[in-house]
């Protein structure tokens, strides 16, 4: 015995065979799908791992400008550099090097004497000063036993931009670690914040790629006569190395 409909069953059967059913029934069914997808992409964002922001800013937003894919190993040429026959040499022999004149977008070796391309290796240098520049490098002074004859060595940040990507970068933050643990300045192996300068005493042995920097208009402290550096250090030891 068919059972009589009830008003509910009436009002519902009424509600679908009005001319809007159909169109109401499109919208519930969009409208339950971009429920959905919102909820995927929710899903997604909050399971997704966390990306290195702070890496990544800081790789953008530290290092210089001038020649300095050179200074950090990343330019086209890094590759040419000698780096398994390093030269052991003094101060005096690299002070005593003809200065090329170079300009903000020099390449490398752009005298063709090879000073750019060698790897030389210096011993018991006298530490002088030590500061982190604004580019994030740490710019050491060092000399021998004449006070007059001094230069430039500087260690960059491999969180900065250029030497984060170097194929040279394991042995850039090796050195630049090496010198902040041995020198009492811990801090500094991963800071890219500038610093003030740290007088140094003690010794050191380092090996470095020979660079020509541009004259600035304010001289660097410790700066070389022909703007001669090693830069960057690949390789740091020293003897009773501490801030005075």
């Amino acid at each position: 015995m068919r059972q009589a409909p009830t008003k509910e069953t009436r009002s519902v059967a009424e509600t679908c065979t009005r001319r809007d059913c159909p169109f109401r029934t499109v919208i519930f069914v969009v409208l339950k799908l971009a429920a959905l997808l919102l909820l995927t992409l929710f899903v997604a964002a909050v399971s997704a791992p966390a990306l290195p922001s702070s890496a990544t800013s800081t790789a953008t937003s530290c290092g210089g400008e001038h020649r300095w894919a050179v200074k950090t190993l990343s330019d086209a040429d890094a590759d040419k550099v000698h780096y398994d026959t390093p030269k052991r040499k003094t101060i005096h022999y690299l002070l005593t090097r003809e200065d090329p004149g170079v300009h903000k977008d020099t390449p490398r070796d752009p005298d063709g004497k090879h000073v750019e391309l060698t790897v030389y290796h210096l011993v018991a240098v006298h530490l002088v000063e030590a500061r982190i520049e604004e580019d994030g490098d740490i710019h050491l002074v060092i000399r021998n036993q004449n006070p007059d004859n001094h230069m430039i060595v500087e260690f960059p940040s491999t969180l900065c931009k250029g030497a984060s990507v170097s194929a040279h970068k394991a042995e850039m933050e090796q050195a630049r670690t090496n010198f902040a643990t041995l020198c009492g300045l811990p801090t500094w192996a991963t800071r890219v914040k500038k610093a003030a300068p740290k007088q140094l005493s003690g010794w050191a042995s380092l090996e470095g790629v020979g660079f020509f920097d541009l004259p600035h208009s304010t001289p660097q402290s410790g700066v070389a006569p022909n703007n001669i550096e090693l830069h960057p250090v690949l390789q740091f030891s020293a003897e009773n190395c501490h801030v005075t």
